[in-house]
């Protein structure tokens, strides 16, 4: 679960310029924004959870982390990221 998700983060990292980088290992994985885009991360943050999904946030380094639980399910990593894909528009 870890390989998917990395290629659905970095696919997500390719697809918005407001991602300066995404990096990890196993499950546990972090998304980077660059510093000058006007992103509300504390919003996204509490966009994820109202849908149910827990991720770390530390909005003075500008970043999100996903540390799943092992049990997760490549069905609810496409999910997530659909939904940060929205979000991100």
């Amino acid at each position: 679960m870890g390989l998917v998700l990395e290629r659905e983060l970095e696919a997500l990292a390719k697809k918005h310029s407001c991602v300066k980088e995404v990096w990890g290992i196993g499950l546990m994985y972090v998304i980077e924004f660059w510093s000058d885009e006007k992103l509300n991360l504390e919003k996204i943050h509490q966009t994820l959870f109202d849908e149910g999904y827990i991720v770390g946030v530390k909005v003075s380094a500008n970043i999100l982390r996903f540390y799943p639980p092992l049990t997760i399910e490549t069905e609810q990593i496409n999910s997530m990221i659909l939904i940060l894909d929205e979000i991100l528009k």
